[in-house]
């Protein structure tokens, strides 16, 4: 007695139903603001190539200029290929993000077809800094201000593209990951040509960073100011004089600690635009340290010699919250000029 297998029952009973295919150019579940990331990167690239179209443009008027006066003047940086080129990126591929969708995006954002004249713009800019017609006010301003957006254009991709990355990589799309990362590479490189300072001051703390590093300093303190206790207590009223020999040691620690501070805030005074709050505070520093330390000379034949270490001593405690205030400027954030 022959009993039917029984057939196994289809999900969807239609017939001709297949089961639903995955686009390989969209990750399966993307991550929260997976489209407005996207839709961000290809504004910000499509702000930068308004930048790099203004750039060749005038480019090409100055290099008409200059030919039209020099009939042997042969410099072609650009080309009026370069013009139309930027000219159509611009037109086919709006930024909105509620006109592209997400593989529109995805096909604008791999395109690197412009990348070339992006990288030749670093190069023009890096030799018209050096140019002597390129110094006055007016060039200056408008290469600043052009510098200025190419860096927030950079920041934004750079911000809106991580996020999004791990879902590109997992959808392999990592032709795209690299288009992204050749533009974030160019527009570094402008900035390398013409860099300029951050708008926003950026202040650091050092509770949260080098919490070691003021346990050992508050020791430090605490044990010099136990052993200046103790130095108060066993000191006598006579006063120095100099022919003594420790007035001339005194001069002789003020000197060395005096070039000290002035070589270091000497070799940071370049960094002073990017940190105004601790150069401020060293300057400060440094000019209290330097006075301290010198005014214990006169109070060394003037006081009880004790008067005279302890300025001595606030000298040298001041030279180190000096040094503490330029290690500040010395530090490095992990974004290039953000």
């Amino acid at each position: 007695m022959g009993v039917k297998a029984k057939r196994k029952v289809s999900p969807n009973p239609t017939p001709g139903w297949t089961a639903p295919t995955t686009s390989s150019q969209e990750p399966l579940i993307p991550s929260f603001g997976y489209l407005t990331n996207l839709a961000l990167i290809a504004a910000a690239v499509h702000a930068a190539n308004e930048e790099y179209l203004a750039v060749v443009s005038e480019y090409l008027r100055w290099r008409d200029r200059s030919a039209s006066n020099n009939s042997s003047y042969s410099n072609h940086r650009f080309n009026s290929e370069d013009l139309e080129k930027l000219r159509a990126v611009i037109q086919a591929r709006p930024p909105e993000e509620n006109t592209l969708s997400t593989s529109q995006i995805l096909e604008a954002l791999e395109d690197t077809s412009y990348v070339d004249i992006w990288k030749r713009a670093a190069e023009n800019m890096a030799f018209l800094k050096r140019h002597p017609k390129h110094q006055n006010g007016k060039h200056q301003g408008k290469a600043m201000m052009r510098a200025k957006k190419l860096r927030d254009c950079r920041v934004s991709i750079e911000s809106s593209f991580w996020p999004v990355e791990k879902d590109l990589r997992a959808s392999h799309l990592d032709n795209t990951c690299a288009s992204i990362l050749a533009k974030i590479e160019m527009l570094r490189e402008y900035e390398e040509a013409y860099p300029i300072a951050s708008d926003r001051p950026r202040y650091y703390s050092f509770n949260n960073r080098s919490p070691n590093l003021l346990f050992f300093i508050s020791i430090y303190a605490m044990a010099t100011l136990v052993l200046m206790g103790v130095a108060f207590k066993l000191s006598t009223n006579t006063r120095g004089s100099t022919g003594s020999s420790d007035f001339y040691v005194q001069i002789v620690n003020a000197m060395p600690q005096t070039l000290g501070l002035f070589t270091t805030v000497f070799t940071i005074r370049k960094k002073s635009a990017e940190y105004p709050r601790a150069w401020t505070s060293a300057l400060c520093l440094t000019v209290i340290g330097m006075a301290l330390t010198w005014g214990a000379i006169p109070i060394y034949v003037q006081l009880p010699t004790i008067w005279s270490g302890l300025l001595s001593i606030c000298g040298s405690f001041a030279a180190l919250a000096n040094i503490l205030q330029l290690s500040v400027i010395t530090e490095t954030s992990k974004l290039k000029q953000l």
